[in-house]
């Protein structure tokens, strides 16, 4: 669901259950095996925009061209 922008409920409701996830973590390690790859984890709550900040100030590029996206 993201941040909810882009979703429409009808007027009846909905018959179910919505979760927003709050888990804002972002971590990375360096796998032994190959040290030119990095393991990104971000926690289901963070936004792309927070991660591609992230990324950067932490000197991991590859993900500046999902810049924008919702």
């Amino acid at each position: 669901l993201g941040s909810g922008a882009n979703i429409l409920i009808a007027d009846e409701g909905f018959k179910g259950l919505v979760i927003r996830p709050k888990l804002t973590y972002i971590t990375y390690a360096t796998p032994l095996e190959n040290a030119q790859e990095v393991a990104v984890t971000a926690g289901a709550g963070v936004t792309i925009e927070d991660l591609i900040t992230y990324c950067l100030n932490n000197q991991l590029g590859g993900l500046e061209e999902f810049s924008g996206i919702p």
